[in-house]
């Protein structure tokens, strides 16, 4: 692979984006507005009991956080738009067909998209770096902050490309990305400051919150700084958790990323059916790591897995949306014979085995974070038996629905997963107003909320009823959706005439 330097697509958006007079008026209006922010702080006429060196930290620490804003969301907003624009100008075929990689397209993009914002924070960056240094802060400290700052730009930035390769328009992805990074971000700093959370790790999110111990920041009137989270039950600092988040979040966009980049809409699947097993796994182990057990009671344990099975009732529905296969691809699994094992684990096929996958991974990630945990909560402490009956409940449901989604799929409906969603609604709405009004056991039967709490005999005899009964309903959408693949007679005979005239 050639040099950064030399990569084409960069060079191709370096001379749409950097052009001798907008790079003029860029630089101009960012020393500009700089140099006025200095003078309204160091001048002769201003009365102050501050001293120079802290108005220079102060100065600093707003226009680091100024350039960090500008950085982060031109990034979002120019990489948001960056495919689905060349959609939209009937440019994408150069995408596919070019003889770059796809590895360097997305470094050409990454970097290229949103170079004027890399070019207006280096415009600025000396007046930063003099203040810095004239305040006292160690050069370390500062090559840090900008480090961190370029992490976060580059993540962002493939977050918005993934966005814009699945939108025919530019503005909804970054519309719907804005939402969320700002929701996330007003959660994360409620949950930073609750210190009974059982995550307090989760505050890396923001990243700010684990730079002030690298300047020597005393704490200040709204409470101390969070130095040291708990990772794995290991103390670490709060910066080392931001960097592996951050590390890992990108990893896993930058795998999308590279296997849809130069794909047509309709084409598009974001990962493969081990890799979305292997993100359920990867999203068990990261709320393990994050989990505090430290102070905790031994009655912590069942309400912790209660969170934990909450957590993988979403994934499991989730693996199963995000593997459901076209028609097209379906009917190259029905060519498999049911004898191979590969007519259970193809990439074509109904997604329920990887979703089977999914919910052992995430009951043996219990089991062991219960054995390793067991200083801090004896083992016999964590329900492991209601959570592997509770675990299989949730997975037969889980398998039932989204076999119906797949056989709404083979029956060519339109939208057919929205559909099938809303067909899903009125069943639960209508399974539970039977519960209340008629038979309180059809909870049990078809729903798996009727599993919760601790079952006596009647109700347990119940549940076990519920599970053979969906157990019986996927296996006959199994069949259905397999019939309805196979040609029927008439068919075969008409293929056979046509071929052989």
């Amino acid at each position: 692979m050639e040099p950064l330097w030399h990569n084409p697509e960069l060079i191709r958006h370096a001379r749409t984006e950097m052009r001798p007079v907008r790079m003029a008026t860029a630089a101009g209006v960012s020393v500009f507005l700089s140099v006025l922010l200095l003078l309204s702080f160091f001048h002769p006429g201003m009365d102050t009991t501050s001293t120079p060196r802290d108005l220079a930290a102060i100065l600093y620490t707003l226009l680091a956080s100024v350039q960090a804003s500008v950085l982060c969301l031109w990034c979002l907003s120019s990489c948001s738009q960056a495919i689905s624009s060349e959609r939209s100008l009937k440019t994408f075929d150069f995408i596919r067909t070019t003889r770059l990689t796809s590895c360097e397209l997305l470094l050409g993009m990454v970097f290229g998209v949103p170079l004027m914002a890399y070019f207006v924070v280096a415009c600025t960056l000396p007046f930063t770096l003099a203040l810095g240094l004239y305040a006292g802060f160690s050069l370390f400290a500062i090559a840090v902050t900008y480090l961190m700052m370029l992490l976060v730009a580059v993540v962002l930035s493939l977050a918005a490309l993934t966005i814009s390769i699945t939108t025919d328009r530019p503005r909804p992805g970054e519309v719907i990305l804005l939402v969320i990074l700002i929701s996330s971000a007003s959660w994360v700093t409620f949950v930073s400051f609750n210190d009974g959370s059982p995550f307090p790790g989760l505050t890396a999110i923001l990243v700010v919150l684990g730079l002030p111990p690298l300047y020597n920041v005393a704490p200040g009137p709204y409470g101390p700084i969070l130095r040291y989270v708990p990772f794995f039950n290991f103390m670490v600092p709060i910066l080392f958790v931001s960097i592996f988040l951050y590390l890992s979040t990108g990893a896993w966009l930058l795998l999308i990323l590279l296997r849809n980049l130069k794909k047509d809409r309709e084409d598009i699947r974001y990962l493969s059916r081990g890799q979305a097993a292997g993100f359920a796994a990867y999203l068990n182990v990261l709320f393990w790591a994050l989990l505090d057990l430290r102070h905790m009671g031994t009655s912590f344990a069942t309400n912790i897995s209660g969170v934990y099975l909450v957590l993988n009732f979403f994934l499991l529905y989730t693996v199963g949306l995000a593997t459901l296969p076209p028609l097209g691809r379906l009917k190259f699994w029905r060519r498999l014979s049911a004898s191979s094992p590969q007519f259970y684990y193809s990439e074509d096929g109904p997604p329920w085995p990887w979703m089977a996958a999914s919910a052992i991974a995430a009951f043996l990630l219990f089991v062991f974070e219960a054995a390793v945990a067991r200083h801090f909560i004896p083992f016999s402490e964590w329900p492991v038996g209601a959570v592997a009956g509770l675990l299989s409940v949730v997975l037969v449901f889980a398998v039932r629905d989204v076999l119906f989604l797949q056989w709404c799929v083979v029956k060519g409906f339109q939208n057919p997963v929205v559909k099938g969603l809303l067909f899903l609604f009125l069943y639960y709405v209508a399974a539970f107003c039977l519960a209340i009004f008629l038979l309180r056991s059809s909870l049990a039967w078809l729903t798996p909320l009727g599993s919760l709490g601790y079952p006596d005999t009647d109700s347990l005899l119940a549940i076990m009823f519920g599970l053979v009964l969906q157990i019986a309903a996927a296996i006959y959408l199994l069949i259905a959706i397999r019939r309805h693949l196979t040609p029927s007679a008439a068919t075969s005979a008409v293929a056979s005439a046509a071929t052989g005239s």
